[in-house]
């Protein structure tokens, strides 16, 4: 489990950076983090989700 939630960190901090340099929308980038969460068993409404740059 603890694997799990250090890959889904490191792949939601290189989704930000590509939301912040333009090279994914807020759309896409909200696909993949939901994305990101299913692949690595982590529930989007528990305390590991980083959800500050998910926005409706």
């Amino acid at each position: 489990m603890y694997r799990n939630v250090m890959m889904y960190q490191i792949m939601v901090d290189i989704l930000k950076g590509w939301l912040e340099n333009g090279v994914i929308s807020q759309k896409d980038y909200r696909a993949m983090h939901t994305t990101m969460a299913e692949k690595y068993g982590i529930s989007l409404s528990g305390i590991f989700v980083d959800n500050s740059s998910v926005t409706s």
